[in-house]
């Protein structure tokens, strides 16, 4: 009687196993040809409004799916990196690939602008978060050396971690 009683309770756990087995198989299956698997994805971030709004429109533009994330960053699937570089290097080439960018408080805005002024160098201003980036061309890296050196507005947010 024991041997038949186990037999039993095995043929029902093996069972119960297969059915579940079978069960998740099934919901794999459905979720995976509904699409709620997507690929990989990889993602950029462009800090300059009128930047990410030209990189969204020319990625729509090539029907290429993505989705904006948290920060604002761009997400898209890993197929379509390379066509992904292309749209990037395209506006590096339309909003100018040789510059560096410092940034700075709204609070420490004025100041900044002012030494990069009375040393003559040419540089913007880009919205960033709660704050903003001063951009220049790297051919004065080493004359906004030589203002960053002293600036308290660098040395605070560099050594507070920022």
């Amino acid at each position: 009687m024991a041997g038949k009683s186990l037999k039993t309770v095995t043929l029902v756990t093996v069972s119960g196993i297969a059915g579940i087995a079978l069960f998740l198989l099934a919901v794999t299956g459905y979720l995976y040809l509904r699409g709620d698997f997507s690929e990989v994805e990889e993602s950029t971030m462009y800090y300059d409004s009128e930047q990410q709004k030209a990189f969204i429109e020319m990625i729509e533009a090539d029907d290429m799916p993505f989705r904006v994330g948290p920060g604002g960053a761009v997400f898209y699937p890993v197929s379509y990196r390379d066509q992904v570089r292309e749209v990037s290097e395209e506006l590096r080439n339309h909003f100018g690939p040789e510059h560096s960018v410092i940034i700075v408080g709204p609070e420490q805005l004025d100041t900044a602008k002012a030494d990069f002024e009375n040393n003559g160098i040419e540089f913007d201003v880009l919205n960033y978060e709660d704050g903003y980036m001063i951009q220049w061309k790297r051919k004065n890296n080493s004359k906004v050396a030589k203002i960053l050196k002293f600036a308290p507005y660098y040395n605070q947010r560099k050594a507070s971690g920022q």
